[in-house]
């Protein structure tokens, strides 16, 4: 065998054990490489997942603690208690029943007996004057009658009895038109009444029912975003746990690190050939015992690689099983829960044509509520500003009747002449007529005082009304600015919702996106597995290379020894034991002891030299 075949077999399997090598290294090196993505993926979805429950949908925190930071401006938590509290506190000083009863008393007392000076006492006043006008009008009557009984000398008295009676009529008509006015202001009040109770009824709906319905959909909104967050954090919890061997794929695979030392071990032994062979002539004649030594020297370097083949190649098959089990329990591990989290996902966020998704329906509620409660809130504005128009109807019904009594006060001294002359005419016809007369100035006389004295109880209530009128539409002014910043709250706290809901659907969406990374990732280490799978079959190549040429070797040998007529030829290890002497790792040191004859040769401990690719 000459030099020049040696060197081109040697060189050859050299960078056949190279090409192996950068495999090794391409496969291992690659399930190496993205085991730090599926870690960083296990640990952005956690983050995401974390930030959705805790941020987006439920906190665990105590209400106190949740209210409490203010910089949770996007927290649900906050927008609801938020909301709840702007609701509540708004609603609560909206109306106060008892002060606003209070304001206008006079307008709602039914009681004739009541201290307090009211329409009702108007009415009754009205009646009352109504009343004192018949008895007038009943008695010119009578004195018209008894005049004509007189004749002649009753005539004068005759004629003023028809002037009072004329009177009485004018001021019957006056009084027509009051009572008219006075009939328009009861059937107002009612009205008025009707509606005030309405409001308050409304007012006290909102100060408890309302209030107590915000914080049971608080409530139930929360279980159901509690039972989202218990199902989110499963999900999480499953894809955790299904990654969790990757921690034994991560050792598994340095394994990697003590193959490549024992192939770098083969390539060194192959190349300490090359040392000595430019030094020895293998067809040259007469120098035979330098070509046996080194014969026997190649034979057992070549010897020795296949012994460190075929212990690589254990280790390899070995290692093999190793990275395949963690790879093939995360890969079924990850179909189950990525199924697990992508029904989750399309169950809380995902689109259906004829319905809606778990988060949606969530948010509708909510949303639903508020849609409702500005409904109200425009109801009951609508309510406050009609309210104007009865304050104007009141002030004109009011001013007429002040009106009328003012035209009746005027008249009023006419019927005072009157009841002077008829009391000079009864004063001349004698005592026939007499009774008339005193019937005549005691019922004139008290129509004169009811005039006076009722004509300054209008102006009076009808100032001391418009007082409790203005107060009372001064409160409702402050209601309705009330209202007003209800219904902006309401209107921010649908875009908020709207804006929120988007953030938590955003957020729900990567619960099924990352089970799918990593699924993607499982699948390539997978491949790279089934790829390491053929490693064995190429080393046995090499193997099976360094087997013939150690036949090779050893012809060469045999021939070399019959032409210096010997049977045998053997050698010291020393160059051998220099080689040996390199080795790193254990399994390299044993794979030596089966081709040295020292007995005492020390393989060591299990391990060696890990340096991390």
């Amino acid at each position: 065998m000459d030099a020049n075949r040696l060197t081109k077999r040697v060189t050859g399997i050299n960078q056949h054990l190279q090409q192996f090598i950068d495999q090794t290294e391409d496969i291992y090196g690659c399930i190496y490489a993205r085991l730090p993505e599926i870690e960083t993926e296990i640990a952005l979805n956690a983050e995401e997942m974390e930030i959705l429950i805790n941020y987006f949908v439920y906190n665990e925190m105590s209400d106190e603690e949740t209210v409490g930071n203010k910089n949770d401006a996007y927290r649900l938590a906050q927008l609801l208690h938020d909301m709840r509290d702007s609701f509540s506190v708004s609603i609560m000083n909206m109306f106060d029943e008892k002060k606003l009863s209070r304001t206008i008393e006079r307008f709602l007392t039914n009681n004739d007996s009541s201290e307090v000076d009211g329409l009702e006492q108007l009415m009754q006043i009205i009646e009352e004057i109504k009343e004192h006008i018949t008895d007038i009008e009943i008695v010119s009557m009578n004195a018209i009658i008894h005049s004509t009984r007189l004749g002649d000398r009753g005539k004068a008295f005759g004629v003023i009895s028809e002037n009072i009676k004329d009177f009485s009529n004018q001021i019957e008509g006056q009084y027509g038109v009051i009572y008219e006015h006075s009939a328009k202001l009861s059937s107002w009040k009612d009205a008025f009444t009707e509606k005030l109770s309405h409001m308050l009824k409304y007012s006290d709906q909102l100060s408890n029912i309302k209030v107590e319905e915000f914080q049971n959909l608080f409530n139930e909104v929360f279980d159901s975003l509690k039972t989202v967050s218990q199902l989110l954090r499963e999900a999480n919890y499953n894809i955790e746990l299904a990654v969790k061997p990757v921690q034994d794929l991560m050792i598994a695979i340095q394994s990697q690190d003590l193959i490549r030392q024992s192939l770098e071990s083969v390539t060194n032994c192959l190349n300490s050939i090359f040392e000595g062979i430019d030094s020895v002539s293998l067809q040259a004649e007469e120098q035979y015992e330098d070509q046996l030594n080194f014969l026997t020297f190649v034979e057992k370097v070549i010897d020795l690689s296949i012994n460190l083949l075929l212990s690589i190649q254990d280790q390899i098959e070995q290692s093999l099983r190793k990275v395949e089990e963690p790879i093939l329990t995360i890969k079924a591990s990850l179909d189950d829960t990525y199924e697990e989290s992508s029904l989750v996902a399309e169950f809380l966020s995902g689109d259906r044509p004829n319905d809606n998704n778990t988060i949606e329906e969530i948010f509708i509620k909510v949303k639903g509520f508020i849609q409702n409660f500005k409904r109200e809130l425009d109801t009951l504005k609508s309510d406050l500003v009609s309210f104007n128009e009865i304050g104007d109807f009141f002030y004109t019904e009011m001013t007429q009747i002040e009106q009328q009594f003012n035209v009746i006060k005027n008249k009023v001294g006419y019927l005072q002449r009157l009841n002077i002359l008829s009391r000079i005419e009864l004063a001349r016809l004698d005592g026939e007529v007499g009774a008339f007369g005193n019937e005549i100035e005691r019922i004139s006389e008290r129509v004169i005082n009811d005039v006076n004295k009722n004509e300054q109880f209008v102006i009076d209530l009808k100032a001391t009304l418009s007082g409790d009128l203005n107060q009372f539409f001064e409160m409702l002014k402050t209601n309705e600015h009330m209202i007003e910043t209800m219904y902006d709250t309401a209107q921010q706290s649908l875009q908020n919702l709207n804006m929120i809901q988007q953030l938590v659907l955003d957020a729900v969406q990567p619960a099924g996106e990352t089970g799918k990374k990593l699924i993607e990732e499982v699948d390539y280490l997978t491949l790279k597995m089934n790829q390491g799978k053929e490693l064995p079959s190429s080393l046995q190549l090499i193997t099976n290379d360094l087997i013939e040429l150690s036949e090779e070797v050893g012809k060469s040998k045999l021939a070399t020894l019959e032409k210096a007529n010997l049977q045998e030829w053997s050698t010291t290890d020393k160059e051998l034991n220099e080689i040996i002497e390199q080795l790193t790792t254990y399994y390299d040191r044993v794979a030596a002891s089966n081709v040295l004859e020292d007995e005492e040769y020390d393989v060591g401990d299990e391990g060696g030299e890990l340096t991390l690719f």
